[in-house]
């Protein structure tokens, strides 16, 4: 649907077709599955290694970085 504002044409919305909804579906839930199975998978790794409290992954590195809060920031 088109509306008309100062001249300018804007999209307020626009139907996805019925197949790319059910292939958007499709991809979301397997999208939702697979971050499901990477944070079991990822909290098993923080068990194995004993590690506690809050880490970050960087991805570009494979390395668990701890997480510095505020509050820590503030302490030293």
């Amino acid at each position: 649907m088109k509306t008309k504002v100062e001249g300018k044409s804007e999209l307020e919305s626009i139907k996805v077709p019925d197949k790319a909804s059910v292939k958007m579906q499709q991809l979301l839930s397997a999208k939702l599955a697979t971050e499901a199975q990477f944070s079991t998978y990822t909290q098993g790794c923080f068990d194995a290694l004993g590690l506690e409290g809050d880490w970050d992954l960087d991805t570009d590195t494979w390395t668990f970085n701890r997480k510095v809060h505020a509050e820590e920031v503030s302490d030293a």
